[in-house]
């Protein structure tokens, strides 16, 4: 907000509406106390044979837990959202002390979110950081997988 920043979303796959007469609409919304401009540029809608790859998606670099005394733990919240999927998403955690979850309740160092789950919406996972080591800096790799090429965001 109050940036020229752009953010550009590619490959949004309108295959469901094949065939349908589709009206594409951008909504601006703001308030009495808070109104900010945006502005749309270079918009394209192109028949493809190719559907897009598939994306995943993590909020996981806002995660920032702190000090955490040993043998306690302490949770985030983080997002997960994926479109065009082709199977299910896999979360690892390269560390053993930084656990995920979909329920809040059963951790584990990986975890399997399902297509129907993830796919073209964002699913909330529960991040816990349970340290065993004092005086320790930790640190973790979140690798996320699914079937289908490979893809960096814009």
């Amino acid at each position: 907000m109050g940036s020229d920043i752009w953010t550009q979303t590619a490959n949004i796959n309108l295959a469901a509406f094949k065939g349908a007469k589709v009206y594409v609409a951008f909504v601006y919304a703001s308030t009495t106390s808070a109104a900010a401009r945006w502005t749309l540029d270079d918009i394209s809608l192109t028949k493809s044979a190719t559907p897009p790859v598939p994306t995943v998606l993590t909020d996981v670099n806002r995660l920032a837990f702190g000090y955490q005394a040993v043998s306690t733990s302490s949770t985030q919240p983080m997002n997960v959202s994926a479109n065009d999927l082709t199977s299910d998403v896999t979360l690892t955690s390269s560390n053993a002390s930084f656990t995920l979850s979909k329920d809040g309740t059963t951790f584990a160092s990986t975890l399997t979110l399902t297509k129907a789950e993830v796919n073209a919406t964002s699913k909330p996972v529960t991040v816990r950081f349970l340290p065993t080591t004092a005086q320790t800096t930790y640190s973790a790799t979140l690798t996320v997988t699914t079937a289908g090429p490979p893809r960096q965001p814009p």
